[in-house]
């Protein structure tokens, strides 16, 4: 009797009791990932550690006054390739705005980078984290993520996924309209000078 009890948890009631567990277990990261974003909402933007292929250090208070879109990417990811297109479009259309876009690769070879580089066509900055300096500031566990930080420097969203023109569009203009217009003085924090 005690081996058919055992065994009623195999087949479907296994199947149930794992669906069960993995429902929870799930939920509880859901939680843990909800919590930390509501966290970060509204606090300071960790500072990136990042380079262009050039080897010039991009530093996000450099940008204060723009809205920032802090997107992390990986060489082989399909979704991740596919919205970098959108994202220019998007940036092409509002830079002007006060929109400012930084994709930076997850920590890949220079090489791996500039190969996927070379695959799209982009005007935003292409940006590397060898060490994952900042990959690991941003707790970024898989790509594509993205980051939204307003024009004084504050996280605003954390986004898990590709995103469309459209995602774009509903993130992005309700920031945009409250940044300052392009050429018109940042906020004075800090050094308070924004890139142009």
């Amino acid at each position: 009797m005690g081996i058919r009890t055992s065994a009623s948890f195999g087949g479907f009631g296994g199947a149930l009791l794992a669906g069960m567990l993995a429902v929870t277990a799930l939920g509880g990261c859901e939680d843990r990932k909800e919590a930390a974003n509501q966290e970060a909402t509204g606090s300071a933007a960790p500072e990136l550690v990042a380079t262009t292929l050039a080897g010039d250090v991009v530093r996000l208070e450099d940008l204060r006054g723009k809205v920032v879109l802090v997107n992390f990417w990986l060489a082989e990811c399909g979704p991740c390739l596919a919205e970098l297109p959108d994202f220019d479009r998007y940036y092409q259309a509002h830079k002007h705005e006060g929109l400012e876009i930084l994709a930076i690769n997850m920590g890949q070879s220079e090489d791996a980078v500039r190969k996927a580089i070379r695959r799209i066509d982009v005007t935003f900055p292409m940006l590397a984290d060898p060490l994952k300096i900042t990959t690991t500031r941003y707790n970024v566990l898989a790509a594509p993520t993205s980051f939204l930080v307003d024009a004084e420097g504050r996280l605003v969203e954390r986004i898990n996924g590709p995103m469309n023109h459209q995602d774009l569009t509903n993130r992005l203009a309700p920031l945009l309209n409250d940044a300052p217009a392009d050429g018109e003085a940042a906020p004075a924090q800090g050094d308070g000078n924004a890139a142009t």
